[in-house]
């Protein structure tokens, strides 16, 4: 348990953007930058910050490649949340990405959270 405090690598709930409403919300209102690998629908709002991560099987036919993209993009997402405006960010990986090596990957991610800053 003690361990569990020291070190939890997911987004806190309050960080976390899961209601059909909301994600609906933002597709629809929210203003989208994009590069080849990601599409980032982004609604701002005074204090808080919300993400959801949608990686669909014609990116990723296999689920554990799916999981470990969101899994790399939340651990970025949760390791920057200080630097990141106040706001509702829908991720969305786009096909491209499928052949793309890692190590590329969290730079375009990070590129492109640059322009909504």
């Amino acid at each position: 348990m003690f361990i569990d405090i020291i070190f939890n690598p997911m987004l806190k709930k309050e960080n976390r953007l899961g209601k059909t409403s909301e994600i609906q919300k933002i597709l629809s209102k929210g203003k989208g930058v994009f590069n080849p690998f990601f599409t980032i629908k982004f609604l701002p709002s005074s204090n808080e910050k919300k993400f959801t991560v949608v990686v669909s099987v014609k990116v990723f036919k296999k689920a554990v490649a799916r999981n470990r993209l969101k899994r790399i993009v939340r651990e970025y997402l949760r390791k920057n949340l200080k630097a990141l405006k106040n706001g509702s960010y829908i991720i969305i990986a786009r096909p491209k990405i499928n052949s793309t090596p890692e190590k590329h990957v969290i730079p375009a991610f990070a590129q492109l959270l640059a322009k909504i800053r």
